[in-house]
């Protein structure tokens, strides 16, 4: 999407409700003169906006400079890391299924659908897929500076209008915010009715981004997080083989006192993974390393009954 066009959709992270104004060639306002984003002021940084509500998020004000987000700009990794990473974690196979489903259902609804990339900066498994897509209108952010990202936020204040998009694809992103069910909110405020959403978060795993890493999902507890969505589908990444490949690592690296000896192990131990291929569903439900959800924006509301009955574990 070009910049103009994005800029119509820019709302205050503020206040979540009055369009945004430049000032100058570095910085945006929001229109409303009461609003605190009015006396804010967002900084541009490489062309990217920086929306914020430093007041009412973890982020610091002082982190996003010009310098500071250069130091932590997301670059592409070597391809020797590529190989390596696909060796250990294998090429998301499970992923790159639910999500070319995602985007097949969505160019059905929709032609020319406008996307959502929530924690954009870099393109994770099957997202590539969604990129070769050239009939989607692609919007992607993230806390961080990204050739990837068209701006910077926080996704408890998404800074973009109500009801202006068709689908938003959430990865790997809810464990690493402090609230995941305000984050849903925000989502299902800027989805159009009857719009998609596609999420995957981990269960099993161990803390993989330092401080910002609070939270995990069973498969149920996902569904739950979604409960103003239609299901479609939901299950498991990769199950409790995987899982276990995690632990090996994190074993390892906390008895050597070393993340490279982990890494080490958690690559000679790369075959644990695939006795996930015989393990039924249930008992993967049970321990699975990751889960998805693929749904539609609902006008209802699953109950605490419905949650119950929807348990996919081993009964």
């Amino acid at each position: 999407m070009n910049q103009d066009n994005l800029i119509e959709l820019f709302i205050c992270p503020c206040c979540l409700r009055s369009s945004i104004e430049k000032t100058d060639a570095v910085a945006f306002r929001c229109i409303d003169s009461s609003c605190y984003g009015y006396q804010q002021k967002f900084s541009i940084i490489d062309n990217q906006p920086v929306l914020i509500d430093f007041r009412n998020s973890i982020f610091k004000k002082e982190n996003y400079t010009n310098e500071q987000l250069g130091k932590v700009q997301h670059r592409r990794k070597g391809k020797l890391h590529s190989i390596i990473k696909t060796i250990i974690h294998g090429n998301g196979i499970k992923s790159k299924i639910e999500i070319k489903r995602f985007v097949d259902i969505l160019i059905k609804d929709n032609p020319k659908p406008r996307l959502l990339i929530v924690g954009g900066g870099a393109i994770g498994n099957g997202v590539k897929t969604v990129y070769e897509t050239t009939a989607m209108d692609i919007v992607s952010f993230d806390v961080y500076l990204s050739e990837n990202t068209h701006f910077i936020a926080d996704a408890h204040q998404i800074p973009l209008k109500n009801e202006s998009f068709d689908a938003v694809i959430v990865q790997a992103v809810l464990e690493h915010v402090t609230n995941p069910a305000r984050v849903v909110e925000e989502i299902y405020r800027v989805l159009k009715p009857n719009a998609l959403v596609y999420a995957e978060t981990p269960f099993m795993q161990q803390v993989h981004e330092k401080a910002y890493d609070f939270t995990r999902f069973t498969e149920s507890g996902h569904r739950w997080l979604f409960k103003n969505f239609e299901l479609i589908g939901s299950g498991q990444l990769t199950g409790p083989a995987e899982a276990l490949k995690w632990s090996i690592r994190y074993f390892f690296a906390g008895i050597f006192r070393s993340k490279k000896i982990g890494q080490l192990f958690s690559l000679l131990f790369f075959w644990v993974r695939f006795f996930d291929v015989i393990i039924p569903s249930n008992y993967q439900s049970d321990g699975a390393c990751g889960v998805f959800f693929l749904g539609r924006k609902s006008n209802s509301t699953i109950t605490e009954q419905d949650i119950v009955a929807f348990y996919r574990g081993v009964k």
